[in-house]
């Protein structure tokens, strides 16, 4: 987020922005003593006051690298995975658990055709949501799907005028675990060609992910191997941690095949997020205590953003209108120790 100085002197206001330092306009060229000693009066102020004065946010910027050691030294920044209507749950009260709960993230899926109903274009649909995210003070994370009988060609038309729309959208995401043949029945170039298209519409307004990776098992790391090597453009790489029906242990190792793969094909500064944290399958044990376990494992990897499972079960923790399920206040107490 961009942040601005309002400095007043002498009844006159003059904005800076925190990443540069004042710019005038041929203000050199200008044969006028006062208007200078303005100018240095006002820089001398903002050199003296500017950190007191400015709260501003930490640039992050992807440090990855092969020798770049497997920890996090920052807190994870939490998220909600299933941002829809589900269990006879509406989108308003959803978000708001989401808020209550401590994410500051929200997840969005749907196919192409979410803003198109009956041939024409029903923007209802994510209006409202997009705007109460926005008031609630979540990012939003827009994952953008094709149906099975949909063309493979992106009406980038159509996404231009949705990424103008939806300006606070931060993220857009290109597809879902497309190694599985239910979600991408299409070639892997095909998949290349679409996610390429829709990051020349998106960047560089907003940032691009790579469909999520259902982890690097049952033939996905040698999926996203092709998948790399021709040269995908994207910012960030989604996998799904940990690998289905396995424990806290099998996370590090993950993550770590991931950094490998992305490294291998030249995307060493491109960090890895997890927008569906914890495997799906029965639940064995405590939740709350297997969840702080898994939440441990990945704070000691490199991966910064996690989106809980919302919606899915065993995890779930909204089971019907003003309903939480017994985890969902275990688990507010887990993420706000986490940060």
């Amino acid at each position: 987020m961009k942040m601005f100085l309002s400095a007043l002197v002498t009844g006159s206001a003059v904005l800076f922005s925190h990443c540069a330092t004042a710019q005038f306009t041929n203000v050199d060229s200008v044969d006028n003593r006062d208007f200078q000693a303005w100018k240095a009066q006002v820089e001398q102020m903002l050199r003296e006051h500017e950190a007191r004065l400015l709260d501003l946010e930490p640039v992050q910027t992807a440090q990855a690298s092969p020798s770049r050691p497997v920890s996090n030294p920052g807190s994870i920044q939490w998220g909600w995975h299933g941002g829809r209507e589900n269990n006879g749950v509406g989108f308003d009260e959803r978000l708001r658990a989401a808020a209550e709960l401590g994410c500051t993230w929200i997840r969005f899926t749907g196919p192409l055709s979410f803003i198109i109903e009956r041939g024409e274009r029903n923007w209802q649909f994510l209006d409202r949501p997009l705007a109460l995210a926005e008031e609630l003070g979540l990012n939003v994370f827009l994952t953008v799907r094709l149906g099975r009988n949909q063309s493979t060609t992106l009406d980038t038309s159509l996404l231009r005028k949705a990424v103008s729309r939806y300006a606070s959208v931060e993220v857009w995401q290109f597809g879902n675990e497309i190694s599985n043949d239910r979600f991408w029945p299409r070639s892997k170039r095909d998949y290349v060609d679409f996610l390429n298209a829709g990051y020349n519409v998106v960047s560089p307004s907003a940032r691009v992910a790579m469909a999520g990776a259902p982890s690097m098992s049952f033939g996905a790391e040698a999926f996203y191997d092709d998948i790399l090597s021709m040269g995908p453009r994207f910012d960030i790489f989604d996998d799904h941690l940990p690998p289905n029906r396995t424990g806290p242990e099998a996370v590090a190792g993950e993550v770590a095949k991931v950094r490998a793969l992305l490294n291998k094909h030249g995307y060493k500064d491109v960090p890895i997020w997890s927008t569906e944290f914890l495997p799906l399958g029965p639940a064995s044990g405590n939740v709350a205590s297997n969840f702080r376990k898994y939440v441990e494992a990945v704070k000691r990897t490199e991966v910064t953003h996690v989106f809980v499972r919302g919606d899915e079960r065993p995890w779930q923790l909204l089971s019907g209108p003003g309903q939480k399920t017994s985890t969902y206040n275990e688990y507010k107490s887990l993420i706000g120790s986490s940060r």
